[in-house]
């Protein structure tokens, strides 16, 4: 199942795609073709997610195809939580 924050996300980038889990860990899979990694962590993580997304737009920046490129991070909230539980985890999509 695709978390509703990734959902969300996509839906904006490519209005009218379907989206479905890629089968294989963290990726998820468009009606047109494109394939994102996405990853929620622990709160315990918040600081090491914002330092990997931050990697990720340098390396887009100095070398656009290198390295996945960051669509959107962040924290979620009360809105974008599926549970009690995922208020405050991090999360990334690239």
């Amino acid at each position: 199942m695709v978390h509703p924050i990734f959902q969300q996300i996509i839906k904006a980038e490519e209005p009218g795609a379907t989206i479905t889990s890629g089968g294989r860990g963290n990726i998820i899979e468009s009606s047109s073709g494109a394939k994102y990694i996405a990853k929620i962590g622990t709160k315990d993580e918040q600081e090491h997610f914002v330092g990997e997304a931050e990697s990720l737009k340098a390396m887009d920046a100095a070398a656009p195809g290198l390295a996945p490129r960051l669509i959107a991070s962040g924290v979620i909230d009360e809105e974008q939580a599926q549970s009690s539980g995922d208020i405050g985890r991090p999360y990334f999509l690239s």
